[in-house]
């Protein structure tokens, strides 16, 4: 038993020290004219990665900063930090710490110490009723539906709230939008609902009692997969 265990465990180390090696350090943007470029991205006192919707973009050595102006750009591709690196490179080292060993025996999902799973995707959205384009977050991308977040903090960073918006599979045009806090999932799929209306599926999932304390928004962003049938 202990030998098959052992041995699911070094095939998963292989298959995530494989992708590790295959994912870049740095971060990605491509441009509306279909330009490439790999570098550093210079997040503001916020943390985010857009200030006056300009990025602020650098060489992979963090020097030659250029800002580009959000009308610019097609998508950004933030890569993990190099601490994450380090750290799974230990995790699926040959001989983990013990610490490390213990997650990997009790770790349940094959995604966790995935190096893809810590890269974030961003992409331009048009609103379509203000003819304004801002940069969201990728949350989930599926088969009826795209999901996104933006986070607005104020300049005191003392307050923040969650913009999430919904598009067409591979569209850029907002189809639907709301406010989140991030603390009130059961009001989150209120609002959901209201997009998925017409989805029996994922309506009468919602109808479930306490559903929304057995489930994460996540099973809810994989359910509606199944409104594209």
């Amino acid at each position: 038993m202990r030998t098959h265990i052992l041995l699911i465990l070094l095939i998963f180390s292989f298959e995530v020290i494989n992708s590790q090696e295959k994912v870049s350090e740095y971060d990605k943007v491509e441009f509306i004219d279909g330009i490439v470029k790999e570098g550093k991205i210079k997040k503001n006192l916020k943390g985010e990665i857009l200030t006056n919707k300009q990025l602020k973009f650098c060489d992979t050595r963090g020097l030659n900063c250029v800002k580009y102006p959000i009308n610019e750009i097609d998508n950004v591709t933030v890569a993990p930090s190099k601490l994450i690196f380090k750290q799974l490179k230990e995790i699926n080292s040959k001989n983990p710490g013990k610490r490390y060993k213990k997650l990997l025996e009790k770790n349940k999902d094959p995604n966790r110490f995935k190096i893809e799973t810590y890269i974030e995707y961003y992409k331009v959205l048009l609103s379509p009723k203000k003819g304004t384009r801002n940069l969201y977050k990728l949350k989930y991308s599926g088969k009826s539906a795209d999901f996104y977040i933006r986070e607005v903090t104020t300049n005191d960073l003392r307050l923040s709230t969650n913009i999430e918006v919904i598009t067409k599979p591979n569209s850029i045009i907002i189809e639907y939008k709301y406010n989140s806090s991030g603390h009130n999932k059961k009001r989150d799929l209120e609002k959901l609902s209201e997009y998925f209306k017409d989805c029996s599926v994922f309506i009468n999932e919602l109808k479930k009692k306490n559903v929304h304390k057995k489930q994460d928004l996540n099973y809810f962003y994989k359910l509606s997969d199944q409104c594209a049938l």
